[in-house]
């Protein structure tokens, strides 16, 4: 859509807005396409729920990006060879899940959105709001345990150990990658 509009912020943060009024939300506004803190910002948890799903339903490229753990993009016209990894913690930890979003910003704290899907259920998770990285990691596997366990679906333990253990394996990726660069 960049090449399509020249570039042009404005145009694109525009556009945004106007696809979430076609939603039929209002209680979200965008000032920026990256969601750093701006006053003029905001959303809601069910409205980022809505947005989520519409993209995960319509546009078939953002469904499989956001299952990727790493990956590495050759060399081209526009870049060189480089790496990237998924932070989100939970993705080959809690069954099921498929990282959407990950975030963090000083107003809205640590931040995400996953889908998890086991035994033909899907849960979304849209949390906001966690003091740090492990918390939002461990209050989302949390509300999963709890949503699943309602539909008769056993619980999946995840400990902080786990978690850091992935965030080593992280570092580990992306060492070897940047060695092979």
């Amino acid at each position: 859509i960049g090449q399509k509009i020249e570039g042009d912020r404005k145009i694109f943060i525009d556009l945004m807005n106007e696809k979430i009024k076609r939603l039929g939300l209002t209680n979200t506004n965008f000032a920026n396409p990256s969601g750093i803190d701006d006053i003029r910002q905001f959303s809601t948890v069910r409205e980022l729920s809505v947005i989520t799903q519409y993209a995960l339903n319509n546009y078939p490229d953002i469904a499989k990006i956001v299952k990727i753990k790493d990956y590495i993009f050759t060399k081209n016209n526009y870049h060189e060879k480089y790496s990237i990894v998924n932070w989100n913690s939970l993705i080959g930890i809690y069954p099921g899940v498929v990282g959407v979003k990950i975030g963090h910003t000083e107003s809205s704290g640590h931040s995400t959105i996953v889908l998890s899907e086991r035994e033909g259920e899907k849960i979304m998770i849209v949390l906001i709001g966690a003091p740090d990285r492990r918390a939002r990691d461990l209050w989302t596997v949390d509300l999963l345990n709890s949503a699943f366990e309602q539909k008769g679906i056993k619980k999946f333990k995840v400990t902080r150990d786990m978690l850091i253990k992935r965030s080593y394996e992280w570092s580990l990726v992306l060492y070897e990658k940047m060695e092979e660069n």
